[in-house]
């Protein structure tokens, strides 16, 4: 019985150069390895998505552990696609290659578990960062013109009900 060891994103890019195949950024891997290995990258892009100061994020910028902790035994592991913090922040990347309620509900559960690291973290509500999750969509479920949506907890009239979190589609 032979086991086959997994390979890094590294590893997987570096057999494909091999055999000269070209893969968009929308492919895990490269995705992975582009937004892990390019922290001036991602200080852009999450600028261009959020309006958060680009020397904020370069400054302030540090990685986060992106194994979410399972809390019950029908839970699968949940591992986040990026995950990192930033002054009064925590930012979730998501690329999201397909359509389906399964992927929107994983990634609600991957924002509800940020939120809940937060909360459980001995923050005041002034200091608590805001969990901000960033869904990098190669479909369009919402059948909308917008290239950018973004979700948060409002009420029916629009008003906002609680600031300390939000989610972009893309």
């Amino acid at each position: 019985m032979s086991s086959k060891k997994k390979k890094t994103p590294e590893e997987r890019i570096k057999e494909l150069q091999g055999k000269g195949e070209v893969f968009p950024a929308s492919n895990d891997h490269i995705y992975k390895c582009i937004m892990t290995n390019c922290v001036l990258f991602k200080a852009d892009m999450t600028y261009q998505i959020t309006g958060i100061p680009k020397d904020l994020i370069l400054k302030t910028y540090y990685e986060k552990n992106s194994e979410f902790v399972i809390s019950n035994a029908i839970e699968r592991g949940k591992r986040s696609d990026i995950l990192f913090g930033i002054e009064g922040y925590v930012i979730n990347y998501e690329l999201n290659n397909k359509y389906s309620l399964a992927t929107i509900i994983r990634n609600d559960d991957y924002l509800d578990k940020i939120k809940i690291d937060i909360s459980n973290n001995m923050y005041t509500y002034d200091t608590m960062p805001k969990a901000i999750q960033i869904n990098l969509n190669n479909f369009n479920h919402l059948n909308k013109k917008n290239v950018k949506e973004v979700f948060k907890s409002r009420d029916e009239n629009g008003v906002v009900e609680n600031v300390k979190w939000e989610k972009y589609h893309l």
